[in-house]
């Protein structure tokens, strides 16, 4: 008899929990763990977790020819060797600046296919030369542009009014000063006066170790020189 009235019991409420169906405990379908696929929770961390960064820097002049190049991402072509890949990127890269009116923004999106949709050049011209900044979508435009401009003002206080001329002879003091400034596509520095003084005391190692070489290399040539034999 027990056993009986138990199943009726049972039977009464499924019947009322398929009648009622907001009595039935449903499941938490507005939690992330439930909406979200463990490749979508990924993609999802990554997003959040993504730095902004600097593709690359480029500064060629008016007829397309590089001066300085700077790759912080590299980029690829299928049938390309490295170097013929980064020389296309230059080629189009000056291509889409050069075309642009003064008159025009100085920045454009989704450009260059080698690095991507999410890449946007950003650029100052200043006289024989355009520098320009390709970097990632989520970089201020405005804050870009004041970098170029602390770069440009680093050259010229190093140069004493910077020209194409001082790109071409001293690519290695520009790179000093460049790397002041930009380090593995992240921004190091913008204070001018920080940043020559780490050129200045790059350029004095430099000269002290171009000394130390210059007089171990007179000792040894003079010591050759006096050795029996020699004449």
């Amino acid at each position: 008899a027990y056993a009986v009235d138990a199943q009726r019991s049972d039977a009464r409420h499924t019947t009322a929990a398929a009648e009622n169906p907001s009595t039935t405990p449903q499941p938490n379908r507005g939690s992330r763990s439930t909406a979200l696929t463990p490749n979508q929770q990924t993609a999802a961390r990554r997003r959040r977790t993504r730095k902004k960064m600097i593709k690359g820097i480029i500064i060629v002049n008016n007829s397309g020819q590089a001066r300085i190049c700077k790759f912080f991402q590299q980029v690829h072509r299928e049938g390309y060797s490295p170097e013929e890949a980064q020389q296309s990127v230059v080629q189009q890269v000056y291509k889409q600046v050069s075309e642009r009116p003064d008159s025009f923004c100085n920045y454009l999106e989704g450009s260059i296919m080698q690095w991507g949709d999410d890449t946007k050049l950003i650029y100052r011209h200043y006289a024989t030369l355009y520098f320009v900044f390709a970097v990632d979508k989520l970089e201020s435009d405005l804050g870009i542009l004041d970098l170029i401009q602390v770069f440009v003002e680093a050259l010229d206080k190093c140069f004493e009014n910077v020209c194409e001329l001082d790109l071409i002879f001293h690519s290695d003091k520009v790179h000093y000063i460049l790397d002041e400034i930009v380090m593995a596509g992240m921004v190091l520095e913008t204070n001018i006066v920080t940043i020559l003084n780490g050129v200045n005391d790059q350029t004095k190692l430099h000269q002290k170790s171009t000394s130390k070489l210059n007089e171990a290399l007179g000792k040894a040539t003079s010591t050759k020189m006096g050795s029996p034999g020699v004449r």
